[in-house]
């Protein structure tokens, strides 16, 4: 035999409107997060990384020739042939930082080999490879330090967006939860006001209504931070104006000075 306690059990432990829309605004959110979470430490990781290798190749450049040492030095060569932004760009949507590196830097060839022209020194070719692996490094983190400025620039908006969906996701179940909000408020209110009148009529003076205990509750029980949520829920319509009809609604007198 069933016991039917057990199935009123149960049934008092089913998930709630509001609880269900919060544990699929939950998951949206937190799916939001993790990416922008997960592009930052991508983001970390490789610059960590690469100014590592630029630290490592400045090293082995001070072996080369006194002629491309000095590029190394002044830091003047131009590494780069396109925009440092645009290519950040690409590597937020995805693409792999060294084959953007890579594929950028085939078009600085012709500067590599005019070096090449004017040098008849033995070693040169690696010297070459050693200040293009420098060079390589330094547009690296140049295009790296465009990717965190961009990040951050529309990590505020997809965190906005983030939270306007959210907002979304849970507005029906909020709207209901007002609604049963608002006809518990009402009834509360009519109670407190039935209860704040149990001394009119007697002639009582203020301060033998101040040995009442416990004192008549005051005529309206709605605070200020309630008021301001209730037309918050209008304004974003999720109830009507008309829905406060019956309310006692009093904000709090503002200071001119």
């Amino acid at each position: 035999m069933k016991n039917p306690l057990k199935r009123e059990e149960s049934s008092n432990h089913a998930e709630r409107p509001l609880e269900q829309a919060l544990k699929q605004a939950r998951i949206g959110l937190t799916e939001s997060r993790r990416e922008l979470s997960n592009t930052t430490a991508k983001l970390e990781l490789l610059m960590s990384e690469h100014q590592e290798e630029l630290q490592k190749a400045r090293s082995k450049c001070a072996r080369i020739e006194r002629s491309l040492q000095s590029q190394v030095e002044q830091g003047t060569m131009r590494c780069l042939s396109g925009d440092a932004g645009q290519l950040a760009e690409l590597v937020l949507a995805g693409a792999d930082l060294e084959s953007v590196i890579s594929d950028d830097r085939q078009h600085l060839e012709p500067m590599y080999s005019r070096y090449r022209a004017g040098s008849d020194h033995s070693d040169f070719a690696d010297d070459l490879f050693l200040l293009k692996s420098f060079d390589f490094e330094r547009a690296a983190i140049m295009v790296l330090r465009e990717a965190v400025l961009s990040h951050k620039r529309s990590e505020a908006a997809l965190r906005r967006s983030a939270m306007v969906q959210f907002a979304r996701t849970i507005d029906e179940a909020r709207a209901e939860l007002a609604r049963k909000f608002l006809r518990a408020l009402k009834d509360a209110q009519q109670f407190s006001e039935e209860d704040s009148r149990i001394t009119e009529g007697l002639g009582l003076r203020p301060e033998e209504v101040e040995l009442l205990r416990p004192k008549p509750s005051p005529p309206s029980i709605v605070n200020f931070e309630v008021v301001e949520w209730l037309f918050d829920m209008v304004s974003q319509k999720l109830i009507r104006a008309e829905e406060l009809g019956g309310l006692r609604l009093t904000a709090p007198a503002h200071s001119n000075g």
